[in-house]
């Protein structure tokens, strides 16, 4: 489950793993996790949450290595080698679906930016911005490794059909 942040994965992607009777993992939620044990909640600057947020990357790939199948969720950037790697490791195994969230680019920013205001982001994130120039580059298409599933964020979303096209697309 991948797109920009504020394209709505985490949104779909909970319902979704129940559909498909998969567990869940997610980068925000390991990283979140990490900083709640490894600190007394003291001030996050950028520095730290990027170490987390790779920290919490490897995690995804160690625990999708060990379950058949998963779902993942994070803002894959599509021009990140290392993470286009372990993506194909774990492609390498099985069939691997991806499902990107789209919607576009203004209407992503502005979510960000409203989640961001309404103080919905865990302390972690700390002030983080998502520039059109930083939309173009990482986010404004899918990975494509493997099979790909757009999902138009725009409009509410069957978590039931996209659950129905991801067995199919997994055969």
């Amino acid at each position: 489950m991948g797109g920009a942040p504020g394209a709505g994965k985490t949104t779909i992607a909970r319902p979704l793993a129940r559909a498909l009777n998969m567990p869940l993992f997610a980068k925000d939620t390991i990283k979140e996790r990490m900083h709640d044990v490894l600190t007394e909640n003291g001030p996050v600057d950028l520095a730290w949450s990027q170490r987390l947020g790779a920290a919490a990357m490897e995690m995804l790939w160690v625990l999708a290595a060990d379950a058949p199948e998963c779902v993942l969720e994070a803002n894959f950037w599509t021009g990140h080698e290392g993470q286009n790697a372990s993506l194909r490791a774990l492609s390498e195994g099985g069939t691997l679906v991806e499902v990107h969230c789209s919607a576009p680019r203004d209407v992503v920013i502005q979510r960000f930016r409203e989640r961001g205001v309404a103080g919905e982001r865990h302390a972690v994130h700390p002030g983080l911005t998502l520039t059109p120039e930083r939309w173009e580059a990482d986010f404004s298409g899918p990975v494509g490794i493997g099979r790909v599933l757009e999902v138009d964020t725009t409009v509410p979303v069957d978590v039931a059909r996209v659950a129905a096209e991801v067995r199919a697309l997994l055969g």
